[in-house]
């Protein structure tokens, strides 16, 4: 991917890394998980859990932190745990992790409810990051412009806030 984006011309670096739930954490040795992290670098994306039952994450943020590793936290905007407490997510931010929310989570893909929260977070600036969450090119393709079209039905000059959580 990366040479055909070089031979087009395209100026995208794609780099390595890949998001661990918070369950799969146990199975990976210290290489597995300096494998997973971000471009080879310090941040690991930690999956939010999306049951509504699923142990607490911040002792294994503030694990994570321990053992040198940046925290961005995937979609927490769609975890039951941050839906109903946004003191739970403050907590983690305190420790040092950074969010990062899906962009079809501002346009209601996941319905108003998720919507209304990815849109609070923001607003609270508890959004660092905008990422397409894409699992393929059908379905849930990459899609990012999607959040700054909802941007624009809500904020007065949302290109800047956008360029900042996605560029």
């Amino acid at each position: 991917v990366a040479e055909r984006l070089h031979a087009d011309g395209t100026p995208l670096e794609v780099v390595q890394g890949g998001e661990v739930s918070v369950s799969r954490l146990e199975e990976l040795d210290e290489a597995d998980l300096r494998a997973l992290t971000l471009g080879g670098g310090p941040c690991l994306l930690l999956e939010c859990p999306l049951s509504p039952y699923a142990p607490a994450i911040e002792p294994v943020v503030a694990a994570l932190r321990r053992r040198g590793l940046e925290i961005l936290l995937g979609h927490p905007e769609r975890s039951p745990g941050f839906m109903g407490s946004p003191r739970a997510l403050e907590r983690l931010l305190e420790l040092g992790a950074l969010a990062q929310v899906t962009s079809t989570s501002f346009s209601g893909r996941f319905g108003d409810t998720v919507r209304k929260v990815a849109f609070e977070m923001l607003e609270r600036g508890h959004v660092h990051v905008i990422a397409s969450d894409a699992h393929g090119a059908d379905g849930r393709p990459p899609d990012l412009l999607c959040a700054l079209e909802a941007f624009e039905h809500r904020y007065e000059e949302p290109r800047a806030l956008f360029d900042w959580m996605t560029v």
